[in-house]
């Protein structure tokens, strides 16, 4: 019959310590799983901590998508589901009479409001991913854009799949935007607001395209858009890097006494014309302030040799 050994001048079970020493290796393998592991996924949804100085933690795909190259699904600002068709008609905020229910700023609407930010029952992020997931902010995005270094690829992993790369500069860790897409914030552009038109959003396009790859965008809320959801750290406010500088004729009283009526009158031509685009807004724009007797000059008078498309 085989004896225990035991260890020289000890009297201690050789196999009884090696049993103790597998079982903490094993304990040891499993808290460095739990701890590595687990840490990357909030709800069940991968995320990556790029390290940035809010301490956001941004999903790797899209709300709706399995893959980070996958575009996901559609939503309108507010919206929680996707659906088949986008446009004021069908919009859940929005009355018979094509006025806008929630998160108004309008005064003299009888939904006005003064919400700015989407409430956790209309953010797309917190419904469909649960846990702690958010829409990002404008500000957070912004914090993105410029506490990463964004690079093209045509083919993101051999998926075939062109996109932009934001890898930290604070510790090099990734996501990948696809391109040519417009990623909804959880909160009113400031400036447009007024108009129920700027609802900030991140548009990640080729550099080729834009110089900087990614660019600040206001849509219509109605607009089917992606959301790349993020779980929140410490609020850092970035909104200066695209703030306007002061503008002597906009900011004066004469101009804000009416700036009001003015929206209201663009917004309800807008409506009647759903198709309208960005320059529409700013000929109706143009046309309601000279009856005011305001001479507003739109961005291409004023910046004519951008490209504004």
């Amino acid at each position: 019959m085989k004896q225990n050994r035991l260890l020289p001048f000890t009297g201690i079970d050789r196999n009884s310590k090696l049993n103790k020493m597998n079982i903490k290796s094993k304990i040891l393998i499993i808290i460095t799983i739990v701890l590595c592991g687990c840490e990357t996924k909030e709800g069940g949804f991968a995320y990556v901590d790029l390290g940035l100085p809010s301490g956001n933690l941004w999903a790797t795909c899209n709300v709706g998508a399995e893959h980070p190259y996958d575009i996901g699904d559609f939503f309108a600002w507010g919206e929680t589901q996707p659906k088949e068709r986008y446009g004021w008609d069908n919009y859940k905020y929005i009355s018979s009479d094509s006025t806008i229910t929630k998160y108004v700023f309008y005064p003299k609407s009888p939904y006005y409001d003064t919400l700015r930010i989407l409430e956790p029952c209309d953010d797309a992020a917190t419904a469909n991913m649960g846990g702690r997931w958010v829409t990002p902010t404008y500000s957070e995005f912004l914090e993105l854009r410029l506490e990463c270094d964004h690079y093209d690829t045509d083919n993101y992993k051999g998926s075939g799949i062109s996109g932009t790369i934001f890898t930290s500069k604070h510790n090099g860790k990734s996501i990948f935007l696809p391109h040519e897409m417009d990623y909804w914030s959880s909160n009113l552009d400031e400036e447009l607001i007024k108009w129920d038109y700027g609802y900030d959003a991140l548009r990640v396009q080729k550099e080729s395209d834009k110089a900087t790859g990614v660019i600040c965008a206001g849509e219509y809320r109605f607009y089917g858009r992606q959301i790349r959801g993020v779980v929140r750290g410490k609020s850092i406010d970035y909104s200066w890097f695209c703030k306007d500088p002061p503008d002597p004729i906009e900011d004066s009283p004469a101009y804000k006494n009416v700036i009001f009526d003015v929206m209201e009158e663009v917004l309800d031509s807008l409506r009647k014309h759903p198709n309208s685009n960005g320059h529409g807004l700013w000929d109706w724009q143009k046309m309601i302030l000279k009856r005011h007797g305001i001479d507003w000059k739109m961005p291409p008078e004023m910046d004519p040799d951008s490209d504004y498309d």
